[in-house]
């Protein structure tokens, strides 16, 4: 599932070019595109709005975000999205709530408005975001706008690999470990090809 790719851009034609050599099905994202698991899971693409082609000048704001929906559970897939493209999906109206939320670019200060978060309204956070980067992220004022909200917070830079566990019903459980390489546990699911809701 990809976002889009760069106009003549060596690494795009480059990465086409040995993904078409696979049995992978290619699939360029938009709004339409969902993904139903024999399980009942929905992988749900809400952005972006249609296919693009892009200069890659805002690759950030071209990611694809999309919601995963296993029975009453909701979680909201960001991306590397900012505020330009958070207000984009609250002014069209665009369903972003949300149990569990995977913070905008890494708890970024140009990603998680206050707007944006209400509207999502999650019980959880997890900022995915590596231990003493340069960019300093997450920034204070992300984290104090998720702690004025009472949000549940997980970091992967203080806590290392966070996974949680649902239900159809709700968040169970959330767990944390350390890891030095590739979990040896892979995911796996039969799942029907893209078709609209």
């Amino acid at each position: 599932l990809l976002s889009g790719l760069k106009e003549n851009d060596y690494l795009s034609r480059a990465f086409m070019k040995r993904l078409s050599k696979t049995n992978a099905r290619i699939i360029f994202a938009d709004k339409d595109t969902d993904i139903i698991f024999d399980d009942g899971v929905v992988f749900d693409t809400l952005l972006p709005l249609k296919q693009i082609i892009t200069s890659g000048e805002k690759a950030n704001n071209e990611s694809i975000v999309a919601k995963v929906i296993f029975g009453e559970s909701e979680i909201l897939f960001t991306g590397d999205i900012e505020a330009e493209t958070e207000s984009i999906l609250v002014e069209n109206g665009i369903d972003i709530s949300a149990d569990l939320l995977k913070i905008p670019h890494h708890g970024s200060k140009t990603s998680s408005t206050e707007v944006f978060l209400r509207k999502v309204a999650p019980k959880h956070a997890l900022i995915s975001v590596g231990k003493d980067n340069t960019y300093g992220h997450p920034h204070a004022v992300t984290l104090e706008r998720l702690r004025t909200l009472g949000v549940e917070v997980r970091r992967t830079d203080r806590e290392g690999r966070v996974e949680y566990t649902f239900s159809k019903a709700g968040v169970v459980e959330s767990s944390t470990r350390t890891i030095s390489a590739p979990s040896e546990r892979s995911f796996s699911s039969n799942f029907s090809y893209p078709r609209s809701m």
